[in-house]
């Protein structure tokens, strides 16, 4: 009896111990990890917490530079409609200065472009003269051509009629042409009784000749680009001036003139 209540006894012993040693030590790495994991989640909370602010002030620097541009682009808007008011103005004084107006314009431009098709087919005097008197002489009497958009394209035209015409004679007081000598200039071509008798009046000559002139010798330039150089040789169209182009031009040789000074000034 004594051994059997010993023997219970040992294995008490033996296997209780260790469970609750075992035990213990389950419990003290559950605790553990407990205690890692709660660590760990505050961690990561701190670095989700600082992410977030980081993006929260990156979007509002973005915010204030999209105001700043919203604000410049309203500063912008103001301009362009002020600008806008500006042309608007400019444009109908423009009109005014010619004696037209918007719509008077367009009209002109339309029959403007029939002419000049029709004066680019134009083959002999005949066709050149019911040309003439059908379109082109109204388009000359016109301020309109005056303007930059026609101008160019007017004096060609003119010379292109004349061509067809054969007006290729020089006449004092006529659309006529003069043949350019050694030490020549468009000042002292314009200064010639014969011609325009006042020097001034050059930029008329060249305007009439700077996209072709009527002829010239081989290897010489077929155009004035420069008013400054002309050649010996070749063949100016002399345009007939009324009273009112002589004193237009003699201002625009005026103005000119101002232009180059201030430049060289500067």
């Amino acid at each position: 009896m004594k051994r059997i209540i010993f023997l219970v006894l040992f294995y008490c012993i033996v296997f209780a111990i260790p469970e609750y040693s075992l035990f213990a030590q389950f419990y003290d790495e559950d605790c553990c990890d407990e205690y890692y994991l709660e660590d760990s989640t505050a961690s990561d909370f701190d670095e989700w917490t600082r992410q977030i602010t980081e993006q929260v002030n990156k979007v509002n620097i973005l915010l204030k530079e999209v105001n700043g541009l919203n604000r410049e682009i309203d500063s912008l808007r103001d301009i362009s409609f002020s600008q806008d008011k500006e042309l608007v103005n400019a444009e109908n004084e423009l009109y005014a200065a010619v004696g037209s107006t918007k719509q008077g314009i367009e009209d002109f431009r339309k029959k403007f472009k029939d002419c000049e098709l029709r004066i680019m087919e134009c083959k002999d005097a005949e066709t050149a003269e019911i040309i003439r008197k059908s379109c082109f002489n109204e388009i000359e009497a016109s301020r309109i051509k005056c303007l930059p958009e026609f101008w160019d394209r007017y004096l060609f035209m003119k010379k292109r009629l004349e061509e067809c015409s054969g007006q290729e004679n020089f006449e004092p007081g006529m659309t006529g042409n003069y043949k350019v000598v050694k030490g020549d200039c468009l000042w002292k071509i314009s200064a010639k009784k014969e011609i325009y008798n006042n020097g001034r009046l050059w930029p008329k000559i060249w305007e009439a000749n700077k996209n072709g002139v009527i002829s010239a010798p081989s290897r010489i330039p077929k155009t004035i680009k420069n008013p400054n150089l002309i050649y010996a040789g070749q063949v100016l169209r002399i345009p007939l001036l009324s009273e009112a182009e002589k004193k237009m031009q003699e201002n625009k040789a005026k103005e000119i003139k101002k232009k180059r000074k201030k430049k060289e000034t500067n």
